[in-house]
């Protein structure tokens, strides 16, 4: 539940952040082999009010065309959201994502992202059990074209789900 990255994963994610935070990330995108190297760049800030917590995101990937194996070209995203903690153990947010980008032509998506995370406490053996669900990417996937059809990043409509509980406290 660290903001603003886990957002990105599940909007409720945020919902008992405290303080404004800011984050940044490189990344480096290697084959070790012949397709090429790409870059990866990241900001993320996490701003609490008293209805609930803001967060805001945007992430760059640059990637050469001889990377068939991730054909995204120069792809941008922008991304907003909002969560709350409705009682102490039931989180819930909601996230808007714009990308825009180039991998074998102009592409775009605008997807809303719908997360809860759940937390149960203790159940029998299992400590501090807790759950969350996301339906993502409600909208228009990234789509561009490429050689033999096109496919959507992330893929629109998804519907994911996890848990996580301690062993041992």
């Amino acid at each position: 539940q660290d903001a603003p990255w886990a957002d990105r994963l599940n909007p409720a994610a945020s919902a008992t952040q405290q303080r404004p935070v800011i984050d940044a990330g490189y990344t480096l995108i290697s084959d070790f082999g012949s397709q090429g190297v790409g870059t990866g760049l990241a900001l993320g800030l996490s701003l609490p009010a008293p209805y609930g917590v803001w967060g805001a995101g945007l992430r760059y990937a640059g990637l050469p065309s001889t990377m068939t194996d991730l054909p995204l070209g120069s792809y941008f995203e922008a991304r907003a959201s909002l969560a709350k903690d409705l009682f102490p153990n039931l989180h819930v947010g909601a996230g808007l994502n714009l990308a825009l980008g180039s991998g074998g032509g102009f592409g775009w998506g605008l997807g809303l992202d719908l997360g809860m995370i759940h937390k149960l406490g203790d159940l029998g053996f299992l400590k501090d059990f807790r759950y969350g669900l996301v339906l993502a990417n409600v909208g228009k996937g990234y789509v561009t074209p490429q050689p033999g059809g096109s496919s959507s990043y992330p893929a629109a409509f998804t519907l994911s789900g996890g848990a996580r509980a301690l062993l041992v406290r």
